[in-house]
């Protein structure tokens, strides 16, 4: 990229510094006093903690705690970047060092993007990558801010902050400068090589676009990563690519390995791999295997229907055979009790001329035998 120096930190100056009127992350752990009327509407002091406000707190306050300064807070794109942009005041304390760098990092961790790190190629050329962290931790903080004492004309890194330090800072004005791609990008040179390498690697045309020949490059390396899961047409590969392009460049590694884009994810299909492939087919044998056992057991139903209409109409004779055998057997009982009467009505019974005759009758002895 044959560019001044000057054209290129007019170039990326707005590019890759935050706006001022980014709000703040919150965090229950921190105590700082932050200027918001810009964003929020609301008083020019806000307890980040959430908790009560205190009274009489202003910007010439500092929240309570042990050690606590005023922070002139400014992004930079490198080392000695005289232009960066100024983020404004913020009010910062803690009762140990930890507590207070703590809270120095959750304010400006929005500001700091993947840290770059230089390596040296075959020919002993520091060569400047992306970290393999691709967003910044708290760990990381210690390569990305510089505290500058400008009364003392000292600078500190985040390691060099003592108890000692903070109580010599205690109510003074602090300049703190964060790198957004960390103090390894020492000077402006080292700068314009990141960005050739980094941040615009991709051919530009004189307008500053992307070029078809670098989209096209992009486009088929996501075919080369994606291909295995993913299908579309040659246009749909390349306004993935040319979505990534457009995307912050610190992202653009990640991006690559992502799935497409919401915006794009209707012109994809997901492509079958050889194992479901096989699965599919062994589920449609087992759907053929199983509909055949299918059709056997309807027909075991339809002939179980049959035989209990059968049996339904065989109940039914057995019944009526059944309340035919009842009616003969009460038939049976009423002629019986018919011809009892009949019995009794005609039996033999002694009258009463028989019976005076039987009294008169006497014993006698048997004398002739």
């Amino acid at each position: 990229m044959s560019r001044s120096n000057s054209v290129v930190e007019e170039e990326f100056s707005e590019e890759f510094i935050y706006s001022q009127d980014d709000p703040l992350q919150e965090d229950d752990n921190v105590t700082a006093l932050l200027p918001i009327d810009n964003y929020h509407n609301l008083s020019d002091t806000h307890n980040i903690d959430n908790k009560p406000k205190q009274l009489g707190l202003s910007q010439n306050e500092l929240p309570n705690g042990l050690f606590g300064c005023w922070l002139l807070v400014a992004v930079r794109d490198f080392k000695g970047h005289s232009s960066g942009k100024e983020m404004g005041k913020w009010g910062v304390s803690g009762n140990n060092t930890e507590q207070f760098l703590h809270s120095c990092w959750l304010l400006s961790k929005q500001y700091l993007k993947r840290e770059v790190i230089f390596t040296a190629d075959e020919s002993g050329v520091a060569m400047p990558s992306w970290s393999s962290r691709s967003v910044p931790q708290e760990d990381d903080f210690v390569r990305f801010a510089l505290f500058n004492d400008k009364a003392n004309h000292r600078c500190y890194t985040v390691d060099k902050v003592t108890a000692s330090l903070l109580q010599n800072w205690r109510s003074k004005e602090v300049h703190l400068l964060l790198h957004v791609y960390s103090l390894s990008v020492n000077n402006k040179s080292v700068f314009k090589t990141v960005c050739e390498i980094l941040l615009q690697p991709e051919d530009r045309d004189k307008a500053g676009a992307v070029t078809n020949k670098a989209l096209a490059v992009l486009a088929q390396k996501l075919r080369d990563i994606h291909s295995d899961s993913w299908q579309a047409n040659n246009i749909a590969w390349m306004m993935w690519a040319n979505t990534i392009c457009c995307s912050a460049p610190h992202r653009q590694e990640e991006l690559l390995l992502e799935a497409p884009p919401v915006h794009l994810i209707k012109l994809f299909s997901v492509k079958e791999l050889p194992r479901l492939k096989s699965i599919r087919r062994s589920f449609a044998v087992a759907h053929s295997v199983n509909i055949g056992y299918h059709d056997e057991i309807v027909s075991l139903r339809e002939a179980f229907e049959d035989l209990d209409i059968t049996v339904q109409n065989l109940l039914v004779k057995m019944q009526l055979v059944k309340r035919c055998l009842e009616s003969l057997e009460q038939r049976n009982r009423t002629g019986e009790s018919f011809i009892s009467a009949a019995e009794e009505a005609v039996q033999v019974q002694e009258s009463e001329l028989g019976v005076s005759l039987a009294g008169r009758v006497r014993d006698m002895d048997d004398i002739d035998h």
